[in-house]
């Protein structure tokens, strides 16, 4: 947490406590300073201009300190705030999601989603790493429906799917800013079907 000032020469910010810049402009004598509030939140580095009032700018840095202490992070994205479980959870009760014809089968994804990723994780710890080593979890464990095969991929992309459409939808209510993990790509399914063909004996007519 610091408080700025931009100098009116070169443009730099630099600290209150500088007194000459780089190019050797004397700042305390220089008129139309501009005064910016740098602070980290969620381990991202942010900076707010201000103004040219230097009160203005340590009654700000008061403020977002008070803020920060009562856990109200300014600007926060809401993304820290839900946790999968709860997105899960609000998804599911969507009257047009209840209406779907593959209600059950996102239940059944949802429930596989919280179990690897964690009811519990925000999403914006859910990462496209997050969601390609979850891909590789679900190829290694043994399928259900098939007795002695392991998950196929084209179950595990509609888990995926079912995850992208689950934070699309909370992007569309203004729950969440952004989807994260739009980028993560499909897995290669095998839909190839071995097909065998009876032989029919062909009788041959001796003129």
């Amino acid at each position: 947490m610091a408080i700025l000032v931009e100098c009116p020469e070169c443009r730099r910010r630099l600290s209150i406590s500088t007194k000459v810049c780089r190019y050797g402009f004397k700042l305390a004598k220089k008129s139309g300073k501009v005064y910016w509030v740098s602070v980290y939140l969620d381990g991202t580095k942010k900076r707010e201009r201000i103004g040219t009032s230097k009160a203005a700018a340590k009654q700000r840095e008061r403020e977002i300190l008070k803020l920060r202490a009562e856990e109200r992070f300014i600007d926060k994205d809401p993304a820290a705030r839900m946790s999968l479980g709860e997105l899960c959870e609000w998804y599911l009760k969507l009257p047009e999601v209840v209406a779907k014809k593959s209600h059950r089968r996102d239940i059944v994804s949802i429930d596989n989603l919280c179990r690897l990723l964690g009811k519990e994780t925000k999403l914006n710890r859910i990462t496209p790493g997050q969601c390609e080593s979850y891909q590789k979890l679900r190829l290694a464990e043994e399928s259900c429906i098939h007795p002695g095969e392991k998950i196929r991929p084209c179950t595990v992309n509609k888990e995926i799917t079912c995850l992208k459409t689950m934070v699309n939808r909370g992007v569309r209510h203004g729950k969440l800013k952004e989807n994260p993990i739009a980028g993560v790509k499909k897995l290669i399914e095998n839909n190839v079907r071995m097909r065998i063909l009876e032989s029919i004996p062909l009788s041959v007519e001796i003129l």
